[in-house]
C-alpha cells in the first residue's frame, strides 16, 4: 500500500509540476522517484521482462515502476524544452506528443503499482 501512495504522490507532483511549467521541478520529481523503484526492484533481482507471463513478480513490478515515472519525467523536461526561448523552433505537436507520453507513463505507474498492491494484499503481506 506505501509503494501505490508513493508512486501515486510522485506521479500526481510530475503532472502537477509540468501544468504549472515547472519543467526542471518535473524532470527532479520523476527522475529520482522513478531511479529509486528501479533500483529497488533490480535490488531485489527484478527486471524490465516482458507481459507473456514471465516477469511478474513484485520486483519486476517495482522495476517498471521505477521506468514509468522516469519516462514521465523526462517527457516532463522535453515540454518545457519546446515552450522555454526555443518554442519558435519546435511545432506544437511536439509538445502535444510528449504530454501524451507523460500522460501514458503516469497512468502507467499508477496502474503498475496498484497491481503490486493487489499482489501484496493477495499474498496476506501488507
Amino acid at each position: 500500500m506505501l509503494v501505490l501512495l508513493i508512486v501515486c504522490a510522485a506521479a500526481l507532483a510530475t503532472v502537477l509540476l509540468t501544468i504549472f511549467h515547472l519543467y526542471q521541478a518535473a524532470l527532479g520529481v520523476g527522475v529520482v522517484a522513478g531511479a529509486f523503484f528501479f533500483l529497488r526492484g533490480v535490488g531485489k533481482g527484478g527486471g524490465p521482462g516482458n507481459s507473456a507471463g514471465i516477469f511478474q513478480r513484485e520486483q519486476d513490478i517495482e522495476t517498471r515502476i521505477g521506468i514509468c515515472l522516469a519516462c514521465g519525467g523526462i517527457a516532463a523536461e522535453a515540454i518545457g524544452l519546446h515552450s522555454d526561448s526555443v518554442a519558435h523552433m519546435f511545432p506544437l505537436s511536439f509538445r502535444i506528443f510528449y504530454g501524451v507520453c507523460l500522460g501514458v507513463a503516469a497512468i502507467g505507474a499508477v496502474g503498475l503499482a496498484v497491481k503490486a498492491s493487489k499482489r501484496t494484499n493477495g499474498n496476506g503481506s501488507s
